[in-house]
Formats: structure tokens, C-alpha cells, sequence
């Protein structure tokens, strides 16, 4: 497992991490911001997080305040936007107002900053002042731009273990995700759970990657991959999913062969890894194998920029194959194959003919997000991301809504 920043603590208590989102604007007492979670170590997919926990505002008085809102869908999103619906007594203006923010992509991982400039233009009935929060998002049909509380099954951060062995027990899309979700809910059996329905779907073999049996085969190992770079492993065997990564090296298929190398590498140098890798990257019978290979032997290290890079600007080359060489570049430090390669040809996975190669994209591309950030809960900035550039050292603790106390 890769180190984690030094804002993470596994020994953070769990019932901390399942406070709901929101922020409390205040009182006459000085706000003081601190950490009690990572606000990012959370299940929702949309993660909305303020920079303070309050604000003073006398009659007449103004003041902005920062929310910042991350996509943590592996799907790049036409438009992100932010609300508030405010009491008669407080103004509120957005920035990025609606319409503006209908004109930026947010990419898998991204995180987007608004502005909420708040005055409060008379005295209030209680001593609080409701903003009640919204976002609303586009991708599909079902993320359509409909307005969503920050209590919506996609924005909570909480979320129940029967809840989410339900929707396994009705697969979807989602499937893949939810069994990721399980595994990381902590509770008896859930890591078990969720981790044997991965390595299921990772497992498969599939005879088209162009249906929904290889949509979620790769999913399966897209999330298997985070959970090797990022995750402890308590009640399973890390082992065996390293296992099943060298197994699908030797899959009948190039393209698992091929990505098997690199979710493996992502994941880390296990005993076995490099030494399969090396092999597929040096003999196998594919050209196409052979690339993806040696992109995980940047990963781990190894002299193979030269050849990465020659698959990339190779035009003839199946595309899923050119992303995978340009997510090697990427998270060693290289920008420029992010913007003008993967992110264009990553745009989304569900709207385009051409589905899957897309597909793929976007979830090369939030693990590229991640291992530049330090991980899915790290903070700080992505360069070749239009965000903020902001020190954020100290957070707030998990809020509550956002309400406004008077002074």
C-alpha cells in the first residue's frame, strides 16, 4: 500500500467520518477551524466541503466564504453548480454563478471552488439563519441537472451497509463501485464482501470488452487497484488480489493482459509483479501487451519512457492503449499528456459512440488524480487542474447545514 499524506490517520475513529455535510455560518464566537476527519475520507460521491465552520455577520454586514465541492465519480461531469436558498434576512451570490459553471468540465477527482458572498441585510426571527445548500450535476439521464440536497444517496457521507448490499443485490452500472463501497464500510464481513465481488468481475472473461460484462470487468479492476495503492487489507488477503492481477496477465485477451500490468503496478511492487511485468513487456506476441507493459514499468521505476512515449504519439495504436501510456506519464509528473490527450479522449464514458474507449479514460484519469494528490482523500491542488491553489492544512470539521447566527 503507497504512503498516505500526513493528513490521513487510520485510527480515526469511524463514527466521525459519517457527519453530515454542510457548514454553520455564526455566532459572536470566533470560529475555530481544526480537524477531527478528513473531510475527503467519506462515501459520497460528490463531496461538498466549506473552509470554515462559521461566519459573523451583524445587520448590514458582508462576508464570502469558500465551499469547495470534488467529484469523486470516475466519470468526468458537463457541468458542476452550487446554491444556496437562503432566508428573507441574508443576500447570498454564487461564484461561479450557474451559468458560468455550466461552461467548465469536472474531471474525475476534480475539485471546484465557489464563492458565497453573504450579507446579512436585516435582523432575523431565530437566532439561526438556514442557507440549505444544493448541487446539481450533468452527465446522463441520470445525473440530468436536477437540483439535490446535501442528504441525497450521492452527496451523504454517511451510508448504511444494508443500504449498499441492496443495491448489489440489484446490479447496475454502479455494481463495481458499490462493491468497492462495501469493502470500505468497515463493518463484519464488508471488505470480504465487497473485495470478493470485485475479484468476480475482475475475473470474468469476457468475450467483447464492448458490452457490460467488460465495462465492469474493468471496473472491478480500476477499483482493485485503488484498494492495492491506497487501502489496508484486514479481512483479506492482499495477496490474493495481487494474484488475480498476475493471473489476467496471462488472460487470452491483450487488453486485460496489458491493463492487469498497470493496475498491478499502480497498486504497488508485490512480490511477483515487476517480475511478470518485465516478461509481458520484453516477449508477449501483442505490440499492443508490450506497451502497456513497459507503462507499468514506469510505474514501477524501471527506463521505459522512451517506448511510453513512442505509444503515445503513435496515431496507429488502439487509443485504450495510447491512455494507458499517457496515465503512465501523467502520474510520473508529466502534464502534458493529461491535457492533451487523456482528458479530450476521456471526456465521458456514457454519451459517445465510441463508449468505452472514453470509459476508460476517466477512470485512468482519476487514478492519475489520485496518485498526484496523495491519494483519494488527498488534499492540496492537481496541477494540470484549473483549481485553486490552496493551502489546506486546516479544515474544518465535518459540518452541519449551512445557517447564519446573528451578531
Amino acid at each position: 500500500m503507497r504512503s498516505k499524506p500526513k493528513y490521513l490517520s487510520a485510527s480515526v475513529p469511524r463514527v466521525i467520518l459519517l457527519l453530515a455535510t454542510g457548514l454553520v455560518l455564526g455566532d459572536a464566537t470566533p470560529a475555530r477551524a481544526h480537524w477531527c476527519s478528513n473531510i475527503y475520507q467519506t462515501f459520497a460521491r460528490i463531496v461538498v466541503k466549506p473552509e470554515r465552520q462559521n461566519i459573523n455577520l451583524g445587520v448590514g454586514e458582508s462576508g464570502d466564504l469558500r465551499v469547495r465541492v470534488r467529484n469523486n465519480f470516475p466519470y468526468t461531469l458537463y457541468w458542476l453548480k452550487l446554491r444556496a436558498n437562503p432566508p428573507a434576512e441574508l443576500d447570498v451570490t454564487v461564484t461561479p454563478s450557474e451559468a458560468e459553471a455550466e461552461q467548465k468540465r469536472v474531471y474525475p477527482g476534480h475539485e471546484v471552488t465557489f464563492v458565497l458572498h453573504i450579507t446579512r441585510t436585516a435582523a432575523g426571527s431565530d437566532d439561526v439563519a438556514a442557507l440549505n445548500l444544493q448541487v446539481a450535476m450533468e452527465l446522463t439521464s441520470i445525473m440530468d441537472g436536477q437540483w439535490l440536497d446535501l442528504d441525497h444517496n450521492w452527496l451523504r457521507q454517511d451510508v448504511t451497509e444494508s443500504e449498499v448490499r441492496n443495491r448489489i443485490q440489484n446490479p447496475s452500472q454502479t455494481l463495481s463501485l458499490n462493491n468497492a463501497l462495501l469493502a470500505d464500510l468497515g463493518c463484519n464481513g464488508c471488505e470480504a464482501d465487497g473485495v470478493d465481488g470485485l475479484r468476480q468481475a475482475w475475473g470474468a472473461t469476457p468475450t467483447d470488452f464492448e458490452n457490460q460484462i467488460g465495462e465492469q470487468c474493468i471496473r472491478a479492476g480500476h477499483q482493485l487497484s485503488v484498494r492495492l495503492a491506497w487501502r489496508a487489507f484486514n479481512e483479506v488477503n492482499r495477496g490474493d488480489v495481487v494474484g488475480d492481477m498476475i493471473s489476467n496477465m496471462d488472460h487470452d485477451s491483450d487488453w486485460v493482459r496489458g491493463l492487469a500490468a498497470f493496475f498491478a503496478a499502480y497498486g504497488g511492487s508485490d512480490a511477483g509483479v515487476a517480475s511478470r511485468i518485465d516478461q509481458m513487456a520484453s516477449s508477449d506476441a501483442s505490440q499492443a501487451a508490450r506497451r502497456m507493459a513497459q507503462a507499468a514499468q514506469l510505474i514501477l521505476g524501471e527506463s521505459t519512457e522512451s517506448q511510453v512515449r513512442a505509444c503515445l504519439n503513435d496515431g496507429n495504436e488502439d487509443r485504450r492503449v495510447r491512455q494507458v501510456c499517457a496515465a503512465a506519464l501523467g502520474i510520473m509528473g508529466d502534464d502534458q499528456p493529461i491535457t492533451d490527450f487523456l482528458i479530450p479522449d476521456g471526456f465521458d464514458g456514457l454519451n459517445h459512440s465510441d463508449n468505452y474507449p472514453r470509459l476508460l479514460g476517466a477512470y485512468l484519469l482519476q487514478l492519475v488524480v489520485f496518485y498526484r494528490r496523495g491519494g483519494p482523500e488527498g488534499v492540496g491542488t492537481v496541477s494540470f487542474l484549473d483549481e485553486d491553489v490552496v493551502v489546506d492544512e486546516v479544515a474544518p470539521a465535518a459540518p452541519g447545514n449551512l445557517v447564519v447566527n446573528p451578531i
